[in-house]
């Protein structure tokens, strides 16, 4: 399943290893916090928590072939 979302990514933004270890780690900080300031049980706040993350790190990361080649 990594190999596919490889292959559609291709070379453009944050390779699929990199967005796997940034949502784990993410996660357990932001299920963390939710647990610490007594948000729940911290799932929801780890799950929105990692989404934000990862939308964020892969919006300002994107660079398209055209824009690195200038062309």
């Amino acid at each position: 399943m990594v190999y596919s979302f490889g292959v559609i990514i291709g070379s453009e933004g944050i390779s699929v290893r990199a967005n796997t270890l940034l949502a784990v780690l993410s996660s357990v900080l932001c299920g963390s916090i939710g647990i610490v300031f007594g948000m729940g049980d911290g799932l929801l706040f780890a799950f929105l928590g990692t989404l934000g993350v990862l939308f964020l790190t892969n919006v300002f990361h994107l660079h398209h072939i055209e824009d690195i080649r200038g062309y």
